[in-house]
């Protein structure tokens, strides 16, 4: 519970920064860095709803796939198809992570149904169970969506990650049926059509980072790095894309279109946030 109200304060001090993390972080393990991304996703999108459990959702997007570590790290090396003890194990693992969550002494009866809930569809395809529409909670509605688009755009050892613009694209037409629409609509207002973190090429062939959202989701601040091939500016330029047509958005770019790394101190300049464990938030 001290990290969920760790990752709640990240989101509420700079919730543009915690979503760089999503496209941009980095971490020692996969299994680390997708649940981090699940819960940022989870708390931006609950922090716009009413009536829901928000820690015990973010204490269940932070535990979801404890009952699969070892598979879960597997699987993020290798695109060959599930063999079948993999796929039998994949299919039981929300229910093995809420037996280890008991038996590491939790009681919460709605952050244990939360994760058992975590890969059910609004239209019943979902597992392990089976069920549907408002037999799921809403919570587990949000875990679903944010899983499905941070597996999308998370890169994998053997395939990038998908443009977040093209990601929210397919969740809308492919999944249409199994996603809640209510969620799909919360998801998008608040990450933006162009998250924080997406690298894009504008119009007048400057190439950058998106840094922050705008209540306009499909103008957010740009931040340039360089023009096309040339070298990187000594500083960063800002560009209100909504602004000029020679600043809109042409395209989304992979994440090593920039031809140096990214330093995120430079675009979410550090701040005198002191960490506290206290209760009231």
């Amino acid at each position: 519970m001290t990290l969920v109200r760790r990752v709640q304060r990240c989101c509420q001090f700079d919730g543009d920064a915690a979503l760089a993390y999503v496209l941009l972080g980095r971490a020692p393990r996969y299994t680390v860095r997708q649940h981090m991304n699940v819960a940022i996703l989870t708390a931006l999108m609950l922090s716009r709803m009413a009536s829901v459990r928000a820690q015990a959702a973010l204490a269940a997007a932070l535990t979801m796939n404890i009952g699969m570590l070892a598979l879960q790290e597997e699987l993020y090396w290798t695109s060959n198809p599930l063999g079948q003890d993999q796929r039998a194990a994949l299919r039981q693992h929300p229910d093995m992570s809420v037996l280890a969550l008991r038996e590491r002494g939790v009681g919460d009866p709605a952050w244990l149904e939360i994760v058992a809930q975590h890969h059910e569809a609004l239209d019943g395809s979902g597992y392990p169970r089976g069920i549907g529409g408002v037999e799921i909670r809403r919570e587990a509605r949000v875990i679903v969506l944010a899983d499905r688009y941070n597996g999308m755009v998370m890169n994998r050892a053997y395939r990038p990650g998908v443009a977040p613009d093209q990601a929210l694209k397919v969740l809308a037409r492919r999944d249409a049926s199994a996603l809640d629409p209510e969620m799909l609509a919360v998801l998008i207002k608040a990450i933006g059509v162009y998250p924080p973190g997406t690298v894009v090429a504008l119009v007048n062939k400057e190439v950058g980072v998106v840094t922050n959202r705008l209540l306009d989701l499909k103008h957010p601040i740009v931040r340039t790095f360089f023009l096309e091939s040339r070298w990187p500016n000594d500083k960063p330029l800002k560009r209100l894309t909504s602004r000029m047509p020679q600043f809109a958005i042409a395209k989304v770019l992979p994440r090593d279109a920039l031809k140096s790394p990214i330093e995120p101190e430079r675009l979410w300049p550090p701040s005198p946030f002191v960490e506290s464990d206290d209760e009231g938030i």
